[in-house]
């Protein structure tokens, strides 16, 4: 590269250029800009619910845990939700805002 900073050009392609660098007006532009709606897209967002409503429906059932020697070797620690719901965040939210061309959605 000659030393310009990186920017996505209108078309989708990726440029360098010293004179223009994103801004707040390009992000707002992406994630307002017209972006169409699949099925498969659907029905993974509608999934998202149905472990909320099989956490309430087991509530009070005896829970069977699986267990092999390994996990006994690492620790589970709570926080880690957070670690998992940001692979989530970007298994779901991250392909509606960086795949915006057409033929790449079907």
């Amino acid at each position: 590269m000659s030393g310009g900073r990186y920017h996505a050009g209108m078309g989708g392609e990726a440029a360098t250029t010293g004179t223009r660098s994103i801004t707040w007006t390009d992000a707002v532009r992406a994630l307002t800009r017209p972006y169409r709606v699949t099925p498969p897209m659907v029905v993974l967002c509608l999934m998202i619910p149905a472990y909320l409503v099989t956490g309430l429906l087991a509530e009070g059932t005896a829970v069977v845990v699986p267990m092999f020697p390994l996990e006994d070797l690492i620790p589970t620690v709570p926080t880690w939700v957070f670690v998992y719901g940001t692979v989530y965040l970007f298994l779901i939210i991250l392909p509606v805002l960086v795949v915006q061309h057409a033929p790449l959605i079907d």
